[in-house]
């Protein structure tokens, strides 16, 4: 884990390279590469079925891998489909595609037709290490509101986390928490080299592979296939598992995460935050003289920063509890700006909040966030 303890926030890292032969350094490499598009997606390498919105569990500290308790809750939860599709990659990966005939009529799974053409398609992997993740999208499940709901549950969690020595006392340790949004695929492929030269290939119809490959757009036709071929030093994992079957639901390719730290919650949690961290970022030329007022307990606390144009400044260490906050920005020969936030948490990613201040003397003066 790399320490980022003056930004008021520590973030499981990846490794650059595969370091093991398990799920695990495939799951923390697919998690980097998702987040190069969601900054908080984590990676279901496995294609777990558990992995679902409403599982309790938490994170080993040092990798990507969700242990999940055997216990979850039902909320409410909200579906979006939509057709579309990914593929994200690493190393050196070529894929091929080819059309196939079928010596005997073959019926398609997610057609329900018999066929006697299909598709082949091929990956060859260069080097140890590389990878490749693809599908087709069949939509994204969430919680609404998680706070809410995991505030409203917090007593039923709180024996939960007691249950794998997960809370101290009636507090829950950040990194325990929920599952609160999916990405979900009925047709995926992750496949990963453990060595150079390896190769995966999957074969089946034309409607199968496609949505096994994410070369379909309808959210209506789930992924198939007849056969797979690999090499043995290939880790694979696709969805559906076994062939000439479609899977009745969909599973998650990824998703989002919510921790508890006591009774407060952090949406989106990526990585331990231990503290709030409010970064007043002075692009222009005045002097700020920064007042910010929070409560912490019902207490109203009060602290003071200085920032000279052109520079910047932090107001770290405030507990991750602290709500209603008032920031008044007073600009040496220009006007006062004034923000506000009632709970910091569920809007500063990672636990920063970024302010932005802005002019030039004699100019107007500005504070926005960022």
């Amino acid at each position: 884990m790399r320490e980022s303890n003056e930004q008021g926030f520590q973030v499981i890292t990846q490794p650059s390279g595969i370091t093991e032969d398990g799920s695990t350094a495939w799951n923390v490499q697919l998690t980097r590469l998702l987040r190069n598009t969601d900054r908080f997606a984590w990676g279901n390498w496995t294609l777990d079925p558990t992995i679902r919105v409403g599982a309790l569990g938490w994170f080993n500290p040092t990798d990507s891998q969700f242990q999940g308790a055997q216990t979850g809750i039902a909320v409410p939860a909200v579906i979006a489909v939509s057709g579309s599709d990914w593929h994200i990659e690493q190393g050196d990966v070529k894929q091929t595609t080819v059309g196939v005939n079928f010596d005997v009529p073959y019926k398609d799974p997610t057609t329900g037709i018999e066929v006697t053409v299909g598709l082949q398609s091929t990956w060859d992997f260069g080097t140890k290490g590389s990878l490749t993740s693809m599908g087709s999208t069949y939509g994204v499940e969430y919680v609404e509101d998680p706070a809410k709901v995991m505030l409203e549950r917090y007593d039923e969690i709180l024996q939960v986390a007691k249950k794998y020595n997960k809370a101290t006392g009636d507090k829950i340790d950040q990194g325990f928490g929920m599952i609160t949004k999916v990405w979900l695929t009925d047709g995926c492929v992750n496949v990963g080299s453990r060595q150079d030269k390896g190769e995966f290939s999957i074969t089946g119809s034309v409607d199968g592979v496609a949505a096994m490959t994410g070369s379909d757009q309808s959210a209506s036709l789930k992924g198939s296939y007849k056969t797979t071929s690999s090499t043995d030093n290939v880790e694979k994992r696709i969805f559906p598992s076994k062939t000439n079957v479609v899977d009745s639901e969909p599973v998650a390719y990824a998703y989002e995460f919510t921790s508890f730290a006591g009774r407060v919650i952090i949406p989106r949690w990526v990585g331990d935050v231990p503290y709030l961290n409010l970064w007043l970022d002075n692009g222009g030329s005045y002097i700020v003289n920064a007042t910010v007022t929070y409560k912490v307990d019902g207490e109203k606390v009060t602290r003071t920063a200085r920032v000279s144009g052109g520079l910047d400044t932090q107001i770290t260490g405030i507990p991750l509890e602290a709500t209603d906050f008032d920031i008044r920005m007073d600009f040496t020969a220009g006007a006062s700006q004034f923000l506000r936030v009632s709970n910091p948490l569920n809007t500063w990613e990672l636990g920063r909040g970024h302010i932005k201040l802005t002019g030039w003397w004699p100019g107007r003066s500005g504070a926005a966030w960022i």
